[in-house]
């Protein structure tokens, strides 16, 4: 992590939420936050952001993105509540940045030594896309890019064949697979469903501001992921985005394997299914996650 810089590309969002906090307790070199719509409207990501960094005690700048896909219309998320983090709104004098996610992505490239920035995309990938549209050059400066999203052999999430974030706008993730990037990492969300918390877990947690907040946060969201009749049925929330923010704390415990990975954009029916196909791989996909150990080290970290 020498020299490395994150930037988290982010939806907030629970399981957002979950995922930028542990960053946080974990000490990891975050640079920035920007933002992207999804799990609510882009300005509601936002403050939800700016609400996520006043629990943890964070002062990492945070600047807003884009409100809608490189194409057609988004679909916001059901599964977080009101404001996209379950009605949670905390009182900060935080303010947004004035650039936008863009003007941002660019500056920053534009300073950065060659490879210094990793890139944690857990919502929409239609900042990176548009950077990818308006400045290919600066974008290939980036050294990784971490994406929860797509999934395999299983069902989506939005659709039959589509996870969210793909759904929402795979053009995005189609030009970040074609980019040639050093190092893709795709966390589908067939593995993420392995990761589930119910609320006892956030008993663990020793600081009760944040115990009690994430607990709040959290309870609309796991209570949907155990009851919901078409997408629930799990023995609690799902950890999506928290597995991007895990694998760079202790990549051990995950598998990744390289695979060619293509996004469907034409095809209505099956817009943003993600296909493993033969070829030189563009990718690495996560294929296994230690969900144990997982658990603890969440606990772990977030009692730092």
């Amino acid at each position: 992590m020498q020299n490395k810089k994150i930037i988290i590309d982010t939806d907030p969002g629970v399981d957002d939420a979950l995922a930028i906090s542990f960053a946080i307790k974990a000490s990891l070199p975050i640079e920035a936050i920007t933002t992207v719509y999804g799990n609510s409207t882009v300005s509601n990501c936002t403050t939800n952001a700016l609400s996520i960094l006043e629990l943890t005690g964070s002062n990492i700048p945070v600047y807003s993105g884009v409100d809608k896909p490189l194409k057609g219309k988004s679909e916001l998320a059901n599964s977080h509540g009101d404001n996209g983090l379950g009605g949670f709104n905390l009182k900060t004098n935080k303010k947004i940045s004035k650039l936008s996610a863009l003007e941002y992505y660019q500056e920053i490239l534009n300073n950065s030594e060659d490879k210094s920035i990793t890139i944690i995309a857990i919502g929409p990938t239609t900042n990176i896309g548009q950077l990818i549209k308006e400045s290919p050059k600066l974008f290939n400066k980036v050294d990784r890019i971490i994406i929860m999203g797509g999934v395999f052999c299983e069902e989506g999430n939005v659709t039959p064949y589509a996870e969210f974030n793909v759904y929402n706008d795979p053009y995005s993730l189609d030009l970040i697979l074609k980019s040639n990037l050093p190092e893709i990492i795709i966390i589908p969300a067939n593995i993420c469903r392995q990761v589930t918390f119910t609320k006892d877990i956030f008993n663990k947690i020793n600081n009760p501001k944040l115990s009690k907040g994430l607990a709040k946060i959290s309870k609309m969201f796991i209570d949907y992921y155990s009851n919901d009749p078409q997408y629930g049925g799990f023995k609690g929330g799902v950890m999506y985005d928290l597995l991007t923010t895990v694998l760079l704390v202790n990549p051990k415990l995950f598998t990744l394997e390289k695979r060619k990975i293509t996004v469907e954009t034409k095809d209505k029916e099956k817009f943003g299914l993600t296909r493993i196909v033969k070829g030189v791989p563009n990718c690495k996909v996560v294929t296994e996650v230690k969900v144990e150990e997982l658990k603890k080290l969440y606990i772990k970290i977030m009692n730092k």
